[in-house]
């Protein structure tokens, strides 16, 4: 099985598609996590990070331009 870090180029639209319902999911999580005033706990540089909802109101716009524009 070879594996590529460019999912553009993956074969199947069933996985490409499921990366972009990845990014909508992560999308979402951070809106409603704002609106309950709750943390998140994501993946950042390899490392397991909490994430309250006073940061993700302070980076929502650079997040949201993060998740449509990168490959996850």
């Amino acid at each position: 099985m070879r594996i590529t870090s460019d999912i553009s180029k993956v074969k199947s639209q069933f996985i490409r598609d499921s990366f972009t319902a990845l990014k909508r999911a992560a999308l979402e999580a951070r809106k409603i996590a704002i609106q309950t005033d709750t943390a998140i706990i994501i993946m950042q540089e390899g490392k397991i990070t909490r994430v309250t909802a006073d940061t993700l109101k302070r980076t929502m716009n650079d997040d949201i331009n993060l998740l449509l524009n990168k490959d996850i």
